[in-house]
């Protein structure tokens, strides 16, 4: 009886000091990746503000191809909403210099947006793109953000590259 009583205790006490740890750790979180791309900006724009050029860099677009692209929205001819492998993204605002979607994964719900960055007197732009996380409290949601930028980091990274590439590739300097 002893020996389950401070089973118990011990339980009800490590659960407790986890919860105080995690309140520690924020729930917004963001993993931000930035490339220099050797063009302008008027050439990277077709390839983020339409969702049909994603296929050409973005993770998972690329890779399932047009097998299980879905378009669930479109205006001006181009599409602003789409599913994929039960993934929903919609491009929600355009900005001067940047671009915000939603993203819903199952139970996940995050934000990405990229801003372009240019300079005077220079020859290449500077994209920086950014996943948003809005956790809970919750003490498991908090430790598995720890894991986010090993998660996600690599993607974004390669998926710049990417779009580096194929940007740098398929049009010309202006």
């Amino acid at each position: 009886m002893k020996i389950l009583r401070l089973i118990i205790f011990s339980i009800i006490f490590l659960s407790l000091v986890l919860t105080i740890i995690s309140l520690f750790i924020p729930s917004d979180v963001r993993i931000s990746k930035v490339i220099n791309i050797n063009t302008v900006a008027a050439n990277i724009w077709p390839q983020l503000n339409d969702m049909r050029n994603w296929m050409n860099w973005y993770p998972g677009m690329k890779d399932s191809a047009t097998q299980n692209f879905i378009s669930l929205d479109s205006s001006n001819g181009r599409i602003t909403k789409t599913s994929f492998d039960k993934t929903i993204i919609a491009l929600r605002q355009q900005k001067k210099d940047g671009l915000v979607a939603d993203i819903e994964t199952g139970k996940r719900h995050m934000n990405m947006g990229w801003n372009i960055i240019s300079y005077p007197q220079s020859d290449f732009i500077t994209l920086q793109w950014h996943l948003d996380f809005h956790l809970k409290w919750y003490p498991w949601q908090k430790f598995s953000s720890l894991l986010f930028e090993k998660i996600y980091g690599h993607q974004m990274e390669k998926s710049l590259s990417d779009l580096k590439a194929y940007i740098e590739n398929h049009s010309s300097k202006e």
